[in-house]
């Protein structure tokens, strides 16, 4: 999340419209329904009255986008996809805390077609769905979500290629994992030399456990 969109949202914490659960568990409809709309961006941005007409259709699920209007693309217990274009889209995930279902963390990935770039913020809830606060990198920590450092991807007596230090991606799959690996895409230290593993993040309840793969 980019700095300027973390600041509106501290200034937009205070207004935000409280709302009922319907259920025993928080779900990403309460987070969508609770949040301000500008938390929910592609390469558009999604407007209070576009957040309203979605709210307004019930979370329909719509089978074709083409850049007119925002809609529910997926939807599943612990995820909902939403899209404005059929390239781009925002993913609310819930990931449930052991003995305390309605305090989850959730993750919101903002996925861009321009250069497939992704952000990636996190949120703890705590007390109701309106009452929820963004998570720094440090905070995360304790929940076991921690970005690895470059010299993780290699194996022991491979060194990093010479060049500036690499870009590491943090990013949910489709099984709600979050993983972490070296982006090599066009950077010319990589062009001869590929790191030797990425990272999956996998939820335990409470926290996350680290996990290595093998390229």
């Amino acid at each position: 999340m980019t700095i300027w969109r973390l600041g509106l949202f501290f200034a937009l914490c205070a207004v935000i419209v409280p709302f009922k659960f319907s259920h025993a568990e928080y779900s990403p409809r309460d987070f969508f329904t609770s949040a301000p709309s500008e938390l929910f961006y592609t390469d558009d941005e999604m407007s209070e009255e576009d957040k309203a007409a979605v709210l307004k259709k019930g979370f329909k699920k719509v089978e074709q986008f083409n850049c007119s209007a925002w809609g529910v693309a997926a939807e599943s217990k612990d995820t909902l996809t939403l899209k404005y274009c059929a390239d781009s889209e925002v993913i609310v995930r819930v990931y449930p805390v052991k003995d305390a279902p309605k305090q989850p963390l959730v993750a919101v990935q903002s996925v861009r077609a321009s250069g497939r770039a992704v952000d990636l913020a996190w949120f703890k809830v705590s007390g109701g769905p309106d009452s929820f606060a963004p998570l720094t990198e440090e905070q995360l920590k304790k929940f076991g979500l921690e970005r690895p450092p470059a010299i993780d991807f290699m194996a022991k007596g491979n060194p990093l290629p010479e060049g500036g230090p690499p870009t590491i991606n943090m990013e949910l799959d489709d099984e709600g994992r979050v993983s972490s690996s070296i982006y090599t895409w066009m950077e010319p230290q990589w062009a001869n030399q590929e790191p030797d593993f990425s990272f999956k993040f996998v939820w335990e309840g409470s926290r996350f456990t680290r996990q290595a793969i093998k390229n």
